[in-house]
């Protein structure tokens, strides 16, 4: 049952990993990877359809082709992660702020909901992102967000397709998150807990927890040293207590996140992966499976 729809949590969240960990592999290596490793889903990085950018975007392939290869291998599709924001600036300037929210919101956000449709992904990550410092143009933009998060999750509606708002930019808390949940009230509207902004933030993990409640559909995980990215358990975030405090809450998959798209010089996928999934097999019930089938 969808947590944004009502439901108990039930078990510990299932274990995925996120494409940038490996921009150049096809969608079969993907998920040759995720069974030789012990995922149990894959979250798709997309720019969309006719995206390039990554060797294994799903908008390059036909959906049907997609889920095809997920049920083969009896691998899952977590979601879509997108960049999509909706913190654009209002035009004309002057008179921006006094008209409804544009239909932009609608036009970005429908074709990754098309695509997560055809490719069978549960869910459409997107961010709020950048408010201004001066309080009454933070008013303002955070009022135009959530107006527009509401258009965007109403294009989600009747699809089975749910849009996760990740804590980030001036929303990097899970208490930040819930407050724009709160404003939206949308049930197609959920949220993605991330580790890394909400400890830079100062919020403890199960405090971020604990006020997103039953809206937390999905985390994200990673581990940082001096700002880079390291292996599990050799940074200073509090893998850890992220992990054990997703225990308690409804959170269906957690996505590993290995930035190797993003930063230079990172070791492999290969690599990375299996490491991550023994690290994390690892904290729960003394290397048993994160979740369960």
């Amino acid at each position: 049952m969808n947590p944004a729809r009502g439901g108990a949590p039930t078990t510990m969240a299932r274990l995925a990993f996120s494409t940038v960990a490996c921009p150049d592999w096809t969608i079969t290596r993907v998920l040759d990877a995720a069974v030789d490793h012990g995922f149990e889903g894959v979250e798709f990085r997309s720019f969309g359809y006719g995206g390039g950018e990554f060797a294994c975007e799903p908008g390059l392939t036909a959906g049907a082709k997609v889920r095809r290869m997920f049920e083969d291998r009896g691998i899952e599709c977590a979601g879509l992660a997108t960049g999509l924001r909706y913190d654009h600036e209002v035009f004309p300037p002057a008179l921006g702020h006094a008209l409804p929210a544009d239909d932009r919101s609608v036009r970005d956000t429908k074709p990754f909901i098309d695509l997560a449709v055809e490719v069978g992904a549960p869910t459409v990550r997107i961010f709020g992102h950048d408010l201004p410092e001066r309080a009454r143009a933070g008013r303002l933009a955070k009022r135009r967000m959530i107006d527009r998060l509401r258009y965007a999750a109403d294009a989600a509606h009747h699809t089975g397709v749910l849009l996760l708002l990740e804590n980030s930019g001036s929303l990097p808390r899970g208490a930040d998150v819930a407050e724009v949940l709160d404003a939206v009230d949308s049930k197609d509207l959920a949220a993605c807990y991330s580790i890394a902004p909400a400890a830079n933030a100062g919020e403890a993990p199960e405090v971020g927890v604990a006020a997103l409640g039953r809206r937390l559909a999905a985390a994200r995980v990673k581990d940082l040293a001096g700002g880079k990215p390291c292996a599990l358990g050799e940074g200073e975030l509090p893998v850890a207590a992220f992990v054990g405090a997703l225990g308690r809450s409804p959170a269906k998959w957690l996505v590993y996140e290995w930035d190797r798209a993003w930063v230079p010089g990172l070791a492999a996928a290969d690599e990375a992966l299996p490491r991550a999934a023994k690290f994390l097999y690892g904290l729960v019930n003394g290397g048993a499976r994160v979740g369960s089938r």
